[in-house]
């Protein structure tokens, strides 16, 4: 999730790709192809309840068998029962709590982005833990207190980035 302007892109950092197995393929890969369909479709309901808790913060899947959902709080009893499921589907699935729902971050985000100028990009950072804000303003960039500079209550990291599509 980037916010520059008024522009808005969200991106789904989870790859739910399936392999196909190909014409005259041993039955051994054709169920191992079987069984990783089955654990991509599994992320991806998993992905979708969690999207839909209001507790979500973020997702991370750090390869084809692992995914990570970030929530503030405990997950719900329905979440919960898919994560400990996890295993029969050959995967693996983590709740670990963090600060902030990702529509909090959204808000910030949309916030700082309409009240500062200098402020050229910003988005929630993908563990849910703190706000990336790009910009090329030299007082932020040097700043000891990011969050008392752009009067929020939320975790900042400040990178140098200009704005989208601005030559480098």
């Amino acid at each position: 999730m980037v916010i520059s302007g008024r522009l808005l892109l969200c991106t789904v950092a989870v790859a739910m790709v399936a392999a196909i197995p190909a014409a005259g393929a041993s039955s051994s890969t054709v169920a191992g192809t079987s069984q990783q369909a089955s654990s991509s479709t599994y992320f991806y309901r998993l992905l979708r309840v969690a999207q839909n808790q209001p507790n979500y913060g973020a997702a991370i899947q750090s390869d084809r068998r692992t995914l990570t959902i970030f929530g503030v709080g405990y997950p719900t009893s329905r979440l919960e029962s898919l994560i400990k499921g996890a295993p029969a589907h050959g995967v693996t699935a983590h709740w670990r709590r963090c600060p902030y729902t990702q529509k909090a971050l959204i808000s910030e985000a949309e916030r700082l982005i309409g009240k500062y100028r200098f402020v050229n990009q910003v988005g929630p950072n993908r563990d849910a833990f703190a706000l990336i804000v790009g910009t090329t303003n030299k007082r932020l960039l040097s700043s000891y207190d990011p969050e008392a500079f752009l009067h929020t209550s939320f975790a900042v990291k400040v990178i140098r980035q200009g704005p989208i599509g601005s030559p480098k």
